[in-house]
């Protein structure tokens, strides 16, 4: 039912579903909040292969004290994003227009070629300098 292949140009400010965990943390946020249209498709992760069909969608965002929510209005919802409100945003939530609910638990920054042998991770994990703050 997924076979085939399509040829996609996205028109100009369009996205793929998909791609918004990391399209919503490269928005220009020193500009103002009054929002902006894009052409947005479908999620491509599934098992049937349909057309896909750009349509207007609207992102608007508002800075917190210390996250920017990000509010995406499209045909098939609302999604909304919590970033870090400093760079390099990093997405804390995602309440997805289908009811799903995405909450990062724990992140790490660590210069990974240090930490690639058995028993790294747990090290990592205990070391409270490489966590991001809360």
């Amino acid at each position: 039912m997924a076979d085939g292949s399509d040829n996609v140009v996205p028109p100009a400010s369009g996205y793929f579903y998909d791609e918004l965990p990391l399209r919503v943390r490269t928005i220009d946020f020193s500009k103002p909040t009054a929002g902006f249209e894009i052409q947005l498709a479908p999620t491509t992760i599934n098992s049937t292969k349909e057309a896909i069909i750009f349509k207007p969608a609207k992102i608007s965002f508002a800075s917190r004290e210390k996250t920017i929510e990000v509010d995406l209005q499209h045909a098939g919802g609302k999604d909304h994003f919590v970033l870090d409100r400093e760079f390099p945003f990093l997405l804390r939530e995602w309440n997805a227009a289908d009811g799903s609910h995405l909450k990062l638990k724990r992140s790490l920054k660590i210069d990974y070629w240090n930490y690639n042998k058995p028993g790294d991770r747990e090290r990592a994990l205990a070391d409270p300098m490489l966590r991001h703050p809360d």
